[in-house]
């Protein structure tokens, strides 16, 4: 079953690591081991399969995460204790290291403070995890982790690059303390309904990224929103950004289910964030200085803006919204060009006064005349 490893003794380039034939666990006695240890050799050399010792048993690694041997060869040359493989994996160290592939089921890490790059990457067979003291979860620790379905990670602050990335069975997951959320952390996660982030502040270029099941999201202190972040994520109807201050490109492209947004004080948006939100109907964007090209454009349902603080709105802004008939701007100090940027039926509100929550005064004595 077993047919080539790579074993090292001492570090060195891999052209340097000698290389072992292996027909079965018994053949293992051929491999020099001082100790009961050895050393990780290259996951890959040139287009061959290579089998590599992992303190949990052999597995077999394909050519498709060659770059990890490239990019982290010193942290390949950790040396681990040779056990037998056991589907329940107990593992005593701070730092995770790497079990890239292994048919794991379980993992019970309570001593660990952190994982390195790609410790799981590839583990399809892994349900559950205990990381209840982890601070930091590494880059593509997770990716493709296709049958975890929930994660507690109740002390992690930060969470790397793809953390999580196609993680489609993971439906729940805890981070109540992390402040910073990598690029592409939950990307294409199609299971995950909804993720409580109180204490995020920064949100990664497609972190949520055609998270297709998830319906809402809070980010009481979320302060940027990333490129892409949640683009695609076709079920959610609601976000709260109190705190938020810069909305990437593309940040919501294509949120078809959401009909309202409420960004106070958001300075800019990027260009089409959120083009395509066919349901979107009303955005108070009371902070909004700058609007990006195309950031509202593709939108029907959009009826009314309310541009407080706007100072510059680009080109082609409101595209193919044909039934946007309100765009209230603030008192005239600034010079608008190109109104009224694509919304054809629009009527532009000029000089407009608004309360503090950005909306227009003239709405609310109007709708304050139709009560009486």
């Amino acid at each position: 079953m077993y047919k080539r490893i790579r074993y090292g003794g001492i570090k060195g380039k891999p052209s340097n690591y000698s290389e072992f034939i292996i027909d079965n666990e018994e053949d293992l006695s051929l491999i020099p081991i001082e100790n009961n240890e050895c050393s990780i050799g290259s996951l890959v050399y040139n287009t061959k399969k290579v089998f590599i010792l992992y303190p949990s048993g052999w597995f077999e690694f394909n050519n498709d995460i060659k770059n990890i041997a490239n990019k982290y060869y010193e942290n390949l040359l950790t040396k681990y204790i040779l056990r037998d493989f056991d589907e329940e994996l107990i593992i005593d160290s701070e730092t995770i290291g790497h079990y890239a592939g292994a048919p794991i089921k379980k993992v019970i890490a309570t001593n660990a403070l952190n994982t390195i790059d790609y410790a799981f990457y590839n583990c399809t067979s892994l349900t559950d995890i205990s990381l209840p003291n982890a601070t930091s979860i590494g880059t593509y620790a997770f990716v493709y982790c296709s049958a975890m379905t929930d994660v507690s990670l109740p002390n992690a602050t930060s969470i790397g690059d793809n953390a999580f990335n196609n993680c489609t069975s993971l439906i729940d997951i805890s981070l109540p303390n992390a402040t910073s959320i990598g690029n592409n952390a939950f990307y294409y996660c199609t299971a995950m309904t909804d993720i409580s982030l109180p204490n995020a502040t920064s949100i990664g270029s497609a972190a949520f990224y055609v998270c297709t099941a998830m319906t809402d999201i809070s980010l009481p202190n979320a302060t940027s929103i990333g490129n892409s972040a949640f683009g695609y994520c076709t079920a959610m109807t609601d976000i709260s950004l109190p705190n938020a201050t810069s909305i990437g490109n593309s940040a919501f492209q294509n949120c078809t289910a959401m009909t309202d947004v409420s960004l106070p004080n958001v300075t800019s948006i990027g260009i089409n964030a959120f083009i395509g939100c066919s349901n979107l109907k009303l955005i108070n964007a009371s902070a909004i200085k700058y609007i990006g090209a195309s950031s509202l454009k593709s939108i029907p349902s959009l009826e009314s803006i309310y541009l407080k603080s706007c100072t510059t709105i680009a080109k082609n802004s409101f595209s193919g919204n044909t039934n946007l008939l309100n765009i209230y701007l603030p008192k005239a100090q600034n010079t608008y060009t190109r109104a009224p940027w694509g919304a054809v039926n629009a009527t532009i509100h000029y000089s407009c006064e608004f309360n503090e929550d950005g909306i227009p005064l003239e709405l609310i004595e109007e709708e304050q005349e139709e009560g009486e």
